[in-house]
């Protein structure tokens, strides 16, 4: 898992801040027009390999009939996109596809169903592309069909080898870029599907701990809840406030600045807010339904403030798949 243990230790750099140019024997960490993306030697984005895809009729191999080249394309292109840090735009898609993704790989407690149809969602897939695939008892499930997708992955990377040079583009990439981007997808599908346990360097967020604290002492739970809030910013979307966590909307709505206002405070550690993030969200996601029988312990107006981002997360509001 060496190389997902760099795309995963590149990401959780800029989250906390640094952002000059990390650079790698095979694979850098660059800025691009505002997104920090993991690049190739030759200035491909990963997530932008080669396509086998135009030679759909030239190639064949098993259960490329069961799942289309192109839709196994876009599935590991929304996998390797999740790893992606924008300044601008697009970031809350990218925070909470990254905090899925995480999700998925390292919580032991994870609804891998939900979770996984989530992702495709926040990487902007299609309707009919989400509905298409499920991740159900540890295998990758295309309109019904049980896929072996690292078998498949593997005999895709292949067969891209085989055929590279008469590729549009093809002759951009070498043999070595192609066997890394094969094991990159080896290793992040063998995690979707397995979980295996990985150690990596300077995580600020442990999925256990949070489960420990809501099932074994609530009193503290409740604190940690409390002290999350004061970093997550809910903002309207002509907000020019910098590390919005949610929007709300695209109508300024007065009674929810106020209250904001009465909640945050300003010059949290980087740390600290990608901290409140993850708890906030993973609490939204597993523990929002019990919302009404909980006796939420927080002050009063970090209780309006916590219901408003109920109201407004689009883990509760969206139905996908």
């Amino acid at each position: 898992m060496e190389n997902i243990k760099k795309l995963f230790s590149y990401r959780t750099r800029r989250e906390k801040g640094e952002r000059i140019p990390l650079y790698n024997t095979q694979i850098d960490n660059l800025c691009i027009e505002g997104v920090y993306q993991n690049q190739l030697k030759n200035d491909f984005p990963i997530e932008y390999f080669l396509s086998l895809s135009e030679l759909e009729k030239q190639v064949d191999f098993i259960q490329k009939e069961m799942l289309p080249l192109e839709d196994f394309e876009q599935l590991l292109f929304s996998l390797l996109k999740c790893f992606n840090f924008s300044l601008k735009g697009n970031f809350i898609n990218q925070r909470l596809s990254y905090f899925l993704l995480n999700d998925i790989f390292f919580n032991e407690r994870c609804d891998k169903e939900k979770s996984f149809k989530l992702l495709l969602y926040f990487t902007q897939n299609s309707e009919s592309f989400i509905s298409n695939f499920e991740l159900k008892n540890n295998h990758i499930i295309y309109k019904d069909c049980k896929i072996d997708i690292i078998s498949y992955s593997n005999n895709y990377f292949n067969m891209l080898c085989e055929h590279k040079n008469i590729i549009e583009d093809g002759i951009e990439f070498s043999y070595k870029q192609l066997f890394l981007i094969k094991e990159i997808a080896k290793e992040l599908f063998e995690q979707l599907i397995n979980r295996a346990k990985i150690n990596l360097e300077g995580l600020i967020f442990c999925f256990q701990d949070f489960y420990t604290l809501y099932y074994k002492n609530r009193y503290d739970f409740f604190k940690r809840l409390d002290s999350s809030l004061n970093s997550y910013i809910i903002s309207s979307w002509d907000s020019e406030e910098e590390d919005i966590s949610l929007y709300y909307g695209d109508t300024t709505i007065k009674e929810i600045e106020n209250n904001k206002e009465k909640v945050l405070k300003r010059n949290v550690k980087r740390s600290d807010k990608i901290y409140g993030e993850y708890f906030v969200d993973l609490f939204v996601l597993y523990f929002s339904n019990t919302i009404e029988k909980e006796k939420i312990e927080i002050q009063t107006d970090k209780l309006i403030y916590f219901k408003t981002i109920l109201q407004y997360h689009p883990f509760r509001r969206l139905n996908v798949g």
